[in-house]
């Protein structure tokens, strides 16, 4: 491992038992640097090209291969689809989701020690 990582490793931590989930950026020559993670930038291209798309056309790519379309039950006859209409869409779909993430943060935050402890082969007994 790079020497003076920021913040340092748990003390005696080795990659190939442990479970360490911290990321580091480094140059080219394994040095850390300071700088600001981008992989936020890919779900935000994301969301608004299936925002866009369902807007203007009422369905995505892989949506027109599988002849796949969302209407507007007002104008069906349309291709486009008002904005808000398609943010409650989604926002309807993810109430679906939102029980399950609510209880695995609860798990994580009740059970994560034991976790982490089970994944590195030290489960407590």
């Amino acid at each position: 491992m790079p020497e003076s990582l920021d913040p340092p490793p748990p003390a005696g931590s080795n990659f190939a038992r442990t479970a360490v989930w911290r990321i580091y950026m480094l140059d080219r020559q394994g040095h850390p640097i300071k700088g600001v993670s981008l992989d936020w930038l890919a779900i935000a291209v994301f969301v608004a090209y299936v925002i866009a798309l369902e807007t203007r056309t009422g369905t995505t790519l892989g949506g027109r291969v599988a002849w796949i379309r969302v209407l507007d039950a007002a104008a069906p006859h349309t291709a486009a689809v008002p904005l808000r209409k398609i943010i409650i869409r989604y926002l309807t779909m993810f109430t679906g989701v939102a029980p399950m993430l609510v209880v695995s943060l609860f798990c994580l935050a009740l059970y994560g020690a034991d976790i982490e402890a089970t994944f590195a082969g030290n489960a407590p007994k």
